[in-house]
């Protein structure tokens, strides 16, 4: 009596073909993937970082106490205009997923 194929598709178990290996290896394969090309690049979260700088460095300041002389004194004048604007890095931050980036910005806001 002579085999027919059937309509329906194996899965590869019978046959040797793998199919059960191919599936089982599949979701490794997608992950392997999605780490190498994930689209994640450094050069945004440098830039989010390196625009929350400025305003670290204020709150470094005025934490630390160590301005002095005159252009350091007269600067510290505008802490409340740099406060309201310490939401930009991190608006900028969020808006660029960098959630590392935002809380360090926000430590530095508040």
């Amino acid at each position: 009596m002579a085999r027919t194929k059937s309509a329906v598709p194996s899965s590869g178990a019978q046959t040797g073909g793998g199919g059960l290996y191919r599936l089982a290896k599949a979701p490794r394969a997608l992950a392997s993937s999605a780490r190498v090309g994930s689209g994640r690049r450094g050069w945004v979260t440098a830039v989010a970082a390196v625009a929350a700088l400025p305003w670290g460095a204020w709150a470094l300041v005025r934490i630390t106490g160590v301005e002095s002389g005159f252009p350091a004194v007269a600067l510290i004048a505008f802490t409340p205009y740099v406060a309201a604007t310490s939401v930009v890095p991190v608006a900028f931050a969020l808006l660029a997923r960098r959630g590392r980036v935002a809380l360090a910005a926000a430590a530095a806001a508040r």
